[in-house]
Parts: C-alpha cells; structure tokens; sequence
C-alpha cells in the first residue's frame, strides 16, 4: 500500500491555531439578526462575529 493523503485544508501553524471559546446565549430573534448581518457581510457567521468581538475589544 502506497502513501496516504489526508483530505482537507493544511494544519495551521501552532501560533495561529484557535483553541478557546467564547459563548454566549441569544434570543432566536437576537441570533436571526445576527445570521443576517454575517450573511450581508458575505462571511460566515464565526467569522464575523469574531471580527466585530475584536473591533469592540480593540475599542475598549
């Protein structure tokens, strides 16, 4: 048998990896208003909502 490739994207280098996480509870209202401002930024919803928590952060 011959060499295997693993399907998928590359490792992240270690200093780049994300291993916490951050939750939080919303209302389905609160949660569809945010699914749709992600959705108009065309990002996916982990994405933005990462980008806006450390805007807000950097601004504090």
């Amino acid at each position: 048998m011959g060499k295997t490739t693993k399907i998928g994207r590359p490792a992240l280098p270690k200093n780049q990896k994300r291993r916490q996480y951050v939750t939080t509870r919303v209302s389905r209202t609160e949660h569809r208003q945010i699914e749709q401002a992600a959705n108009e930024s065309g990002e996916m919803l982990a994405t933005w909502a990462r980008k806006k928590l450390l805007a807000a952060a950097r601004r504090a």
